[in-house]
């Protein structure tokens, strides 16, 4: 089987299980205070979004499963992250890492989905980095007004705020080099002899 397969289906499994954590472990305080109730039913449905909207408007035969892993992956570390209480214990380093790991992930993945549909490159170059800004300032304001997490156990201090988005700022710099080198370019040359040949 195809170890991208594997991984993703793994992957995919591990969302539903690292969030009925809450429900197994009910008195510990910091999966509560994290609303782990509420990531368990939308970080679960966020990961058949992908494969949904692919099955339906995708014309390509192989499916990415690399990228739907990269799309789940920061899911399962977020997940992970609250139910081995990191966000409690480790809150700053642990913070950190992903605010930089995360936009480096979606960036990549952003870059092959949006190089489908535009093969240049400043385009694509310019498209990334603009959504992943909007993006990660959506997230800052999102975890700022949601009503299911404790705002004291999230720490959300002006403080914590820059640092999230400086992070992200440095993610986003690690995808551009990324995108300028296009590392792609060989995959989409190995894809376009594939079909070629079928």
């Amino acid at each position: 089987m195809n170890p991208a397969k594997i991984l993703n289906f793994g992957l995919k499994l591990l969302v539903p299980v690292l969030g009925s954590v809450v429900f197994l472990f009910p008195d510990v305080i910091y999966l509560k205070l994290r609303g782990m109730e509420i990531k368990f039913f939308i970080f679960s449905l966020a990961s058949l979004i992908f494969p949904i909207i692919w099955t339906i408007y995708a014309k390509r035969k192989q499916y990415p499963h690399i990228i739907d892993a990269m799309i789940t992956l920061p899911l399962v570390i977020d997940l992970a992250g609250n139910a081995l209480g990191y966000y409690y214990y480790y809150w700053t380093w642990f913070d950190n890492i992903t605010h930089f790991i995360n936009p480096v992930i979606y960036g990549i993945v952003l870059y092959y989905l949006l190089s489908l549909i535009d093969q240049n490159k400043i385009v694509v170059w310019l498209a990334v980095i603009g959504i992943m800004a909007f993006g990660h300032v959506a997230w800052e304001l999102f975890e700022y007004v949601t009503p299911f997490a404790d705002k004291t156990i999230m720490n959300l201090s002006y403080e914590d705020t820059l640092s999230d988005l400086f992070m992200g700022v440095v993610g986003q710099f690690v995808v551009s080099i990324f995108i300028f080198f296009d590392p792609l370019k060989f995959y989409k040359r190995e894809e376009n002899r594939e079909k070629v040949a079928n």
